[in-house]
């Protein structure tokens, strides 16, 4: 009896850590910031967004080079009011079920939801159809009008199974099922294990499974990745860190640029900040290029526009928020006393960032209040407008359309308007540019816009990141993706 029972305890403990167990070909990446959810309906955060496009398929997705690419459409064409989408056959959700029609109509239903922060993306789709003919599955988005950003706007749409949607209900968040090229394995508060699938869907990946790390602390990311425990840290490394590993044979340091833009983001229903003046003492305040050079170790340039340098779209003759302490001292005397409260997440490098722009204010007269706090905690204040000013980035944004998501008054929380800023003018340019079909006649109204935005200043530019990406030697098919994404790991081996 006693063998039997500890026969039986061997097998219960080697099943218990076969889950964990590594295998030699799998990836490990570093991520310092949890995703808020991978629902893909409601993910709105950066790393949010980037993982459900792995576990999810969207018709067409924006590829790491920045030009639309298929996902789980092979072709797509525009014709007299029809986005008309082919997808691939014989597409299938993790858990063995086939997508069918009624999941595609489903996911549109979701999409266009009163609660969906994407639904005014899609005010433009009028009737969705979906054709069988020949073994052949077209879905046909008939709509309103022309609109030139119609393919960006659907990459966040991802396929839903309305099946296990309906089954799970808000717990769908913690049993996500998607057509991607991965599934969930297991999510900890320090660990998302995403299995690689190997049919089913469109691209088959060449590792068994990536495994995320959640590491909140700087010196730990540095030590482990110094290590060899980390195969890829991309986009991650704080920058003062980076040049240690350029000196080491092990590693690859990849150095591009990003499409990330810093910003202060500004509360405009706080008395003082909704006027412009005051926003503009607070822009002059802050010593960019010494921030750039002391704290991002010059991987960073000043900004200017919410859509970053390699863009077609970014207005190249708008200059920088000139640094001016003085002037702004003095401005700041004739106003009287303003007092300003600042948060930032706590992530390491926005708390040292948060801590010199705290600095920078005060030394000028500004009574600043830097506070920090976990990335959820942070973010769902800045989602319920719990603050005046508050350190974001915009990761990704390609179209110029990220205006209107960012600045439109519609899209004032719950959508991404977040600072309650209204402007009829902007509104009404920001309406027009999606029905532009000149790409020229497109790119000159978005320089009005980027000029307006500078110059009403509702949001405060600060720097454009450069990314960097390390990648342990061992590793094959890396290629740094200009859009941030993780559509790498659906292509490394090692």
């Amino acid at each position: 009896m006693q063998r039997i029972i500890m026969a039986l305890f061997m097998l219960v403990a080697i099943g218990c850590t076969g889950k964990n167990k590594k295998s030699s070909n799998d990836i490990v990446m570093a991520l310092t910031s949890e995703a808020k959810t991978m629902d893909p309906r409601f993910a709105t955060d950066a790393n949010g967004m980037r993982l459900s496009n792995l576990i999810f398929q969207s018709l067409v997705r924006v590829g790491p080079s920045l030009e639309i690419i298929g996902d789980a459409a092979k072709s797509w064409k525009y014709e007299e009011l029809k986005y008309i989408f082919e997808l691939h056959p014989n597409l299938t959700f993790s858990d063995g079920s086939p997508v069918t029609d009624e999941d595609i109509y489903f996911t549109f239903e979701q999409y266009k939801s009163e609660n969906n922060p994407f639904k005014s993306s899609l005010s433009f789709i009028e009737k969705v159809e979906i054709h069988n003919e020949n073994n052949v599955r077209t879905v046909i988005l008939r709509v309103n009008e022309f609109k030139a950003t119609a393919y960006a706007d659907l990459t966040p749409v991802k396929i839903l199974p309305k099946k296990a949607v309906l089954k799970f209900g808000e717990d769908f968040s913690r049993n996500l099922i998607g057509s991607g090229s991965f599934q969930v394995e297991k999510v900890t508060s320090n660990e998302i294990r995403l299995l690689a699938r190997k049919k089913g869907t469109t691209i088959t990946p060449k590792i068994e499974r990536v495994i995320f790390k959640i590491i909140r602390d700087e010196s730990t990311l540095f030590l482990k990745t110094k290590k060899g425990n980390l195969d890829i840290v991309q986009a991650e490394m704080p920058p003062q860190k980076v040049s240690h590993f350029r000196k080491l044979s092990d590693f690859k340091v990849y150095e591009y640029p990003g499409l990330k833009m810093n910003y202060l983001l500004i509360n405009l229903k706080s008395k003082d900040l909704s006027k412009v003046s005051v926003r503009k003492l607070i822009a002059s305040s802050i010593n960019r290029d010494e921030i750039i050079q002391y704290k991002l170790a010059n991987l960073a340039i000043p900004a200017t526009s919410i859509l970053t340098p390699g863009n077609p779209f970014f207005h190249d003759k708008l200059k920088p928020i000139t640094f001016d302490e003085n002037t702004a001292r003095e401005k700041l005397n004739q106003l009287g006393k303003i007092h300003l409260n600042l948060k930032t997440s706590n992530n390491p490098v926005a708390v040292e960032n948060g801590k010199v722009i705290a600095n920078q204010l005060s030394k000028v007269g500004f009574e600043v209040n830097h506070q920090s706090f976990e990335w959820g905690t942070f973010y769902d204040d800045v989602k319920k407008g719990n603050f005046q000013l508050a350190t974001m980035r915009w990761v990704g944004a390609t179209d110029p359309d990220i205006y209107r998501i960012a600045l439109h008054t519609k899209e004032q929380p719950p959508g991404r308007n977040r600072g309650y800023y209204s402007n009829p003018l902007l509104d009404k340019l920001l309406e027009r540019g999606t029905s532009i079909e000149s790409l020229k006649t497109r790119i000159e109204h978005y320089k009005k816009v980027q000029e307006i935005v500078m110059e009403d200043l509702p949001i405060i530019p600060l720097w454009y990141n450069k990314d960097v990406s390390i990648i342990k030697n061992d590793l094959k098919g890396y290629e740094p993706p200009l859009n941030g994404d993780f559509t790498p790991l659906l292509y490394v081996y090692k």
